[in-house]
C-alpha cells in the first residue's frame, strides 16, 4: 500500500513538471490544461501519505515533498486566474461607441454544415471584426457572401481543425 502511495505522489510530480520542458508532443502539452484537477488529485496523494506513512523511510519522505511541490507548483499557476490575483485589463465602459471596436469569434467545428446560422449572426451582430475557428474550404465558400460587407480578409483553409478565416 505505502509503494503504490509513493509511486502515485510521484506521478503526480511528473504530470505537473513535464509541462515545463520544451517538448510540442500532445502527450506532453496535454498536461498545461488539468491544472485544478491536479492539484486535487496532489492533494488527496498528500492526504493518503499524511494518514498512512509513519514516516520511516526515505521513500515516503520523498513522495511527500514531491506531492507539496506539485501542489505548490499548480497554486503558483492557478492562482493567476483567481479573484486573489490583480486584474490586468480594467473594466471600462466607453462613452463613445465610435471608438470602439467590436469582435465576432465563432468557432464552426468542420463538421458543423448550419452555415446560415453563421451568417445570419453576422449580419444580426455586424461586428467589426469576425473570426472563424476551424473552418476549411467548405466553410470558406459559404463565407464568399459576406466579402461585399467585408472586403478585407486573411483565408486559412485547412482540413484538420486547424483552419481560420
Amino acid at each position: 500500500m505505502i509503494t503504490l502511495i509513493v509511486i502515485y505522489q510521484v506521478l503526480m510530480f511528473l504530470f505537473s513538471f513535464v509541462t515545463l520542458f520544451p517538448v510540442n508532443h500532445w502527450l506532453v502539452r496535454g498536461f498545461d490544461f488539468p491544472k485544478v484537477q491536479l492539484l486535487v488529485l496532489s492533494f488527496m496523494g498528500l492526504f493518503f501519505g499524511l494518514f498512512f506513512f509513519k514516516f520511516v523511510i526515505v521513500s515516503e519522505w520523498i513522495g511527500i515533498i514531491c506531492v507539496s511541490l506539485a501542489i505548490l507548483f499548480h497554486c503558483t499557476r492557478i492562482i493567476l486566474y483567481s479573484v486573489l490575483h490583480k486584474k490586468e485589463v480594467i473594466k471600462t465602459i466607453p462613452k463613445h461607441t465610435s471608438t470602439c471596436i467590436s469582435i465576432l469569434v465563432s468557432n464552426v467545428l468542420i463538421s458543423n454544415k448550419n452555415y446560415q446560422k453563421l451568417l445570419d449572426r453576422i449580419r444580426t451582430h455586424d461586428p467589426d471584426l469576425f473570426l472563424t475557428l476551424e473552418s476549411d474550404t467548405k466553410w470558406e465558400k459559404e463565407l464568399l457572401p459576406l466579402e461585399k460587407i467585408y472586403p478585407f480578409n486573411v483565408k486559412i483553409s485547412q482540413n484538420n481543425f486547424y483552419g481560420m478565416h
